[in-house]
Order: C-alpha cells, then sequence, then structure tokens
C-alpha cells in the first residue's frame, strides 16, 4: 500500500528503536549506537513499504507543552529530565546522531515549542489528509484518534506489526476512532498518568458511546443515564474528565515551520543502507 505522506513520530520511534535492539553496539567514539541503527533501520523499511512522496519527523519538544500547565501531574510517572541519565539508560543519548543521520539523508525533522509531536501530526493530518493519503509511524495509542479515510496509524512490532484503519480501530476500541479522546477522558490513561473515573472501565464507556455521540451529550443527557451509581460518578467527576479531555485532544492550529513541498523524499532514499549511510557520516 502506497501512500502521499509518512508522518514519523519521532519520540516514538526512538524509544522502540533504543529498548527495542536487544544488542549494545557501539560506533568509532566508542558510545552506544543501536538506538540510531534501530531508528535509521526502521525509517529505511517503513519508506520502501509505502513509498511516500512526501516525510514529516516530528519530535517532542524538549522543554515540555502546553498539557504541563493544565495539569501539573501530566506524564509525571516518567522521566522528563534525562540529563543526568547515563548514556546506557537513556535514548536521548543518541539523538545527535540520529540527526546527523537524518541531515545527511536530507530529511527534515521538527520540534516545536509547547507542542508534542503528536499535535504536529494532528496538524498535518487536518492540513493536508484531505487530498493525500497518510500514513502514521507510531505505538501511541493516542494517535488512534486521527484514523480517518486517507489517515492510518502503523504499529511497528516487527512481524507482528498493525496497520490501523477505521475497522481496527472500532475492533480494538468499539468507538469510532474520532471518540478515542473521549473514551480515555472517562477510563484514564495510565501511560501518561491521566487518572479516569474510578469504577468506569472500558466496557462502560463503551456502553455510553453506544447510546450517546459525545461527552456533551452524556452529560447533557445524565438525568437519563442509569444505573444511579452510574450518574452519580460521571457528576462527581465532570471537571476531571474535560481536564482529560484537554490533556488528550490533540490540538490542530499548530503553526507549522514547514511547507509540505519542502519535505519531498529523496529519490535514492530506497537504495540507502543503515549501515553504509552510517559509515558515510563516520560513526562506524
Amino acid at each position: 500500500m502506497d501512500c502521499d505522506i509518512l508522518i514519523i513520530d519521532g519520540n516514538s520511534l526512538l524509544f522502540k528503536a533504543f529498548y527495542g535492539v536487544p544488542a549494545r553496539i557501539y560506533g568509532k567514539d566508542n558510545k552506544l549506537i543501536h538506538g540510531l541503527i534501530g531508528f535509521i533501520g526502521i525509517l529505511l523499511k517503513t519508506i520502501i513499504s509505502y513509498h511516500p512522496t512526501y516525510l514529516v519527523l516530528a519530535f517532542d519538544n524538549e522543554l515540555g507543552s502546553f498539557r504541563d500547565k493544565i495539569d501539573g501531574g501530566y506524564k509525571s510517572n516518567r522521566i522528563r529530565d534525562w540529563s543526568g541519565i547515563s548514556e546506557e539508560k537513556s535514548p536521548f543519548s543518541q539523538l545527535p546522531k540520529i540527526y546527523k543521520a537524518l541531515n545527511y539523508l536530507k530529511l527534515k525533522h521538527y520540534e516545536i515549542l509547547d507542542y508534542e509531536a503528536d499535535d504536529v501530526i494532528a496538524e498535518c493530518v487536518k492540513r493536508y489528509g484531505e487530498n493525500n493519503k497518510i500514513i502514521i509511524l507510531s505505538t501511541d495509542y493516542d494517535l488512534l484518534q486521527l484514523v480517518n479515510d486517507n489517515a492510518k496509524l502503523f504499529f511497528p512490532r516487527g512481524k507482528n506489526s498493525i496497520l490501523y484503519g477505521v475497522n481496527e480501530v472500532k475492533n480494538k476500541f468499539g468507538i469510532l476512532p474520532e471518540l478515542i479522546p473521549e473514551f480515555k477522558a472517562l477510563v484514564g490513561d495510565k501511560s501518561d498518568n491521566i487518572k479516569g473515573i474510578h469504577g468506569i472501565g472500558e466496557k462502560t464507556a463503551q456502553k455510553l458511546f453506544k447510546q450517546y455521540s459525545s461527552l456533551e451529550e452524556i452529560y447533557n443527557k445524565l438525568d437519563d443515564i442509569e444505573p444511579n451509581s452510574l450518574r452519580q460518578k460521571l457528576l462527581d467527576n465532570k471537571e476531571r474528565v474535560f481536564k482529560n479531555l484537554n490533556l488528550i485532544r490533540l490540538k490542530e492550529r499548530v503553526d507549522l515551520p514547514f511547507d509540505l513541498e519542502c519535505l519531498k523524499v529523496p529519490s535514492n532514499l530506497v537504495s540507502q543502507k543503515t549501515m553504509q549511510i552510517l559509515r558515510d557520516i563516520d560513526l562506524v
């Protein structure tokens, strides 16, 4: 399946490559490069699989995002400052070399102040998705909310890789992709330290969204919801639910620092080999 635009969630791919390559491989400077090898390898393989005309590489801004102002506990279950972490344990220790390889391949990469990579990806899907077929490469379930008739999400897992379209999302969650943020606002998201409503799990949330089209409709028709205990939980946690929604729903209207035409994939990329690239830039 070919696509017009391939969008890479840079941080997701960085972590997958760093932790997914079991061997510890060292480069010319005796520094680890296994994450670099995995990153470039998956990137090239995906390009060969989907033959994109354009490529966007989005990374999280190191200074955080507007979500930290909404909730100080957002992602507090993760390491936020990697500066004191050893290269053996920090994926970001290999990021400068990844950038060097991307620059050599003439592939532009972006971080945007106050936004996460997911928001940049959401803006790209909104801006360019109407007339283009898009594949998003990521292992972040938040991005499932962007899946539509023209945009699919590719989870790279070797032989178990999954390409999520609308039907795959419905089969997994029992709801349409655009309802993913509202679904997670109710049940929470442990990976981002977002607490849902205690006692409302996935099955209950699925039942609610089979009856009601949105969180707004659920709360507008709260008096109709049975049993009473469920209605009370929704009422007591209304503020939390809508704060969760602001955290989970991806922001569009991001001021992109690039024009699509400058993101054309170089024609020679499909013939590139990972280790030859690293030799060419003097890393091995």
